[in-house]
């Protein structure tokens, strides 16, 4: 895949930024002058739905994409990409109402470890220069099969107590898929999401730090329920919303992806 960097955000843990962190990312990424594609594998859709999808465009979803590479059949890579419009730079590829059934169809395909792997080796995608895939909370054969088509992977943490047990789970499933079925798989950082000035949050931060080290960003992403709620309205990412406070703080979170990712 050239240069093209795939990102997987997953976490096990529900409610702490993953598809807002995908999206806003991808958004800043494209801002800075990269070539972006999102894909959602979150049958909830809130990736595709953010970025401009609407439901009766008649065209076909990563769901279908999945169902041709695992049943054989030819994929039209170009007949699936919708452009974000409101976002330079940046492409998606949305979910679709038969990615629940994705699981049973990868199941049944000979390669079931790398049906994602072989679509995001097509030359078609070697016009991107990120792909960021926004999973779900489920560590089932889909997300397995994200993650063996990822170089790198960024996992969300929110300032609660029980968040490093999601993250200590998500780390040890990568250090178990490195050692046999991607081994160029790497984590490139620990996000924390929702930040706010409590002490609970400060305490967060500090242990996180102390705990993981350098895997976590110095980015730390503060909680603005109602400027996360803007870029959903307006379909626009923080960085390209005229007066979003979180503005700056993902085109850091942007500079610390390229740095570490090598790009």
């Amino acid at each position: 895949m050239k240069n093209t960097k795939v990102i997987s955000v997953i976490t096990e843990k529900g409610g702490v930024g993953k598809t807002t962190t995908s999206y806003n990312l991808g958004c800043a990424l494209g801002n800075a002058g990269s070539k972006v594609l999102l894909i959602d594998l979150d049958k909830q859709g809130n990736l595709s739905s953010s970025s401009g999808y609407i439901l009766s465009d008649g065209k076909r979803t990563i769901s279908d994409v999945i169902y041709n590479a695992a049943t054989g059949y030819q994929n039209d890579y170009e007949s699936v990409i919708r452009h974000s419009e409101n976002n330079p730079n940046v492409d998606y590829i949305p979910a679709g109402y038969m990615l629940n059934a994705s699981n049973s169809i990868i199941a049944s395909s000979s390669n079931c470890n790398f049906v994602l792997r072989s679509i995001l080796e097509d030359e078609f995608f070697n016009r991107y220069d990120y792909i960021i895939i926004d999973n779900k909370t489920d560590l089932d054969l889909l997300a397995q099969n994200a993650l063996n088509a990822t170089h790198y992977v960024i996992i969300p943490l929110d300032a609660g107590i029980h968040s490093f047990d999601a993250v200590d789970n998500m780390m040890a499933k990568i250090k178990s898929l490195a050692n046999t079925t991607n081994p160029r798989l790497k984590i490139l950082g620990i996000l924390e999401n929702k930040v706010d000035l409590t002490s609970t949050s400060k305490e967060i931060d500090s242990a996180c730090r102390e705990i993981y080290g350098s895997l976590v960003f110095d980015t730390r992403i503060p909680s603005r329920p109602e400027q996360i709620n803007r870029t959903v309205k307006f379909c626009t990412g923080c960085v390209n919303l005229k007066g979003n406070t979180l503005a700056d703080t993902y085109r850091a979170l942007a500079v610390e992806v390229i740095k570490r990712s090598g790009v």
